[in-house]
This record gives structure tokens, sequence and C-alpha cells, in this order.
């Protein structure tokens, strides 16, 4: 017989949930083709092709560091010294697909928070696009839809 070959081209829809095609090495999408004949000896005829699936990779989820006072992984302090914790995230670049993203910092009993925490995007002042919260000794930011 004569060879029949259907080409096309196809891409991932824009705003597309991947969601329910998860797997360990991305989101992987199955496609499959088939044909339907009727031919004397086999009326209803159906035969399927092979599974060809297409991996989206996964965004790498972002990394997240804590310093004080910016650069330092370790200080000896005194009671009543102050010092800065700075806490370190990027934003991932499908952050319109998460339902939520928040950062928290939870310090332990024995300190106490002496200022009121601010939170920057780009080392700009993103109070409009970030929430930041304060209960007991927990600091959270929540990014805003």
């Amino acid at each position: 017989g004569q060879a029949v070959e259907l080409s096309f081209t196809a891409k991932i829809k824009a705003g597309a949930d991947l969601t329910p095609y998860l797997t360990d090495r991305g989101f992987t999408v199955p496609n499959t083709a088939s044909y339907d004949a009727n031919i004397p000896n086999r009326p209803g005829l159906h035969k399927d092709s092979n599974k060809v699936p297409v991996i989206v990779p996964k965004e790498p989820e972002p990394e997240i560091t804590k310093k004080i006072n910016r650069t330092l992984d370790h200080l000896d302090v005194e009671y009543d010294s102050p010092y800065m914790y700075n806490v370190n995230t990027a934003l991932p670049k499908d952050i319109d697909k998460y339902r939520e993203f928040i950062v928290t910092d939870k310090l332990e009993s024995v300190l106490a928070i002496a200022d009121t925490p601010v939170a920057y995007v780009d080392g700009r002042d993103a109070n409009g696009a970030l929430e930041t919260s304060v209960e007991g000794n927990t600091v959270t930011v929540k990014v805003k839809d």
C-alpha cells in the first residue's frame, strides 16, 4: 500500500494547567494517534499508535538563603546588641501559576523582633506586591495576586 504521513506543528497552550501531567521528569504530556477503518473482513477496525510524550521541564524551585547583617552565616553578639536577618529567595518565573507563595521566618522564643520587617523585590520596596506580617516571633511575606 501507499504510505500516508500526517504532519503538523503543536505547542503547549498559553496558560495551560499542566498539574495533572506532573512527573519526576517534568510535565509529561502523552499523545497518540489512531486510525479507524471499515474493511470487509474487519468492520470497525481501530488501531492506536505508540505513545509519544512531550516533556515540559519544571521551573527550578527557587533557593532560599538566610544571612546575618547581609553577608554573615554566623555572628557573636552581646545581649541587647541589634543585628539584622536577611532572607533571600527569587520569585519563580512562573509565579502566575502559583496559588500562593509565602516566605516565613520563625525566630526562636529567646529572640525578639526589634523593628518592622520590610520586604523588597529587586532591591525596591514592594509594599504593593508583597504583604508583610508579624505574629509573635513569626515573620511572613506573602506575594499578592
